[in-house]
């Protein structure tokens, strides 16, 4: 595509290699690729393709714990969005990612307008994924609220939607995400059984999809109900398997600021 000179094929190519990198957990190439995406796309006036890796970039940099660059990323992508018409799935994903940067930067309501307004998109798009993934982002963001209530039925809604179609790889990603925040949720509000039992099923159903990028969040939270609970032997445990994990990752992570910036947010482990 390159050789031939097809630059808007080759915009949406880099843009789907870097989720490709992101999903085996190769960070820095998920990032190189996005940004050559974004750069192209600045250069042929795409204003879809600049939308498409502005919100990767966005995510990527977010989970690296780089926020200064997550959110300049968001400032861009807010400033096109104005300058196009999007589809429903574009919407809910630009404005899911950019609520989920203001999660991780602690600006938790308008983080959670931004949510309720992909979660609008994705309803529109009357995909079950899509609507499953947008109801877990919103409960995560009303656990940050302590929103409880709220935060526990949008969980279950959100496996729920895709229960149905549990057989699909693609299902079952969406159904451990849900689990996932249902452990997050029980565990704020102080149920530790009940919240081992979602990270268990969150784990088990990474597993089963070889989708290791969000399974190091349910050992942590795992480990953090064993220490809530005193339970020594299996913290030791999973206090083992988190650390492996965390290592694992930083083989991944090339850049000197990213691997700081990640490993600076996940040092609780290591305190603990």
């Amino acid at each position: 595509s390159d050789a031939k000179g097809y630059r808007w094929l080759t915009v949406r190519l880099l843009y789907l290699a870097s989720i490709l990198q992101y999903d085996l957990t190769n960070y820095s190439r998920a990032v190189e690729f996005a940004e050559r995406s974004f750069s192209l796309a600045q250069e042929t006036n795409d204003v879809v393709g600049q939308l498409n890796a502005l919100g990767s970039l966005i995510e990527y940099y977010r989970f690296l714990s780089y926020f200064d660059k997550s959110l300049a990323h968001v400032q861009h992508g807010l400033s096109l969005l104005g300058s196009t018409t999007l589809d429903p799935i574009q919407g809910c994903r630009i404005y899911g990612f950019v609520a989920r940067s203001f999660a991780a930067a602690g600006w938790y309501e308008a983080d959670a307008a931004y949510q309720q307004e992909a979660l609008q998109y994705a309803l529109n798009t009357e995909r079950p994924a899509t609507v499953s993934t947008n109801l877990a982002f919103l409960s995560e963001i009303e656990t940050k609220l302590k929103k409880f209530n709220e935060a526990l039925a949008d969980a279950k809604r959100a496996f729920e939607v895709v229960e149905t179609d549990a057989a699909d790889a693609a299902a079952k990603d969406r159904m451990a995400y849900a689990s996932l925040q249902l452990g997050h949720v029980y565990r704020q509000s102080g149920s530790c059984d009940k919240a081992i039992e979602s990270y268990d099923r969150a784990i088990k159903l990474y597993h089963e999809v070889d989708y290791y990028t969000q399974i190091y969040q349910g050992h942590k939270g795992r480990l953090l109900c064993y220490l809530a609970q005193g339970d020594d032997a299996r913290a030791e445990q999973e206090m083992k398997t988190a650390i492996d994990l965390v290592e694992s990752y930083r083989e991944k992570i090339f850049e000197d600021t990213n691997r700081e910036t990640f490993f600076d947010a996940e040092q609780s482990v290591y305190d603990l």
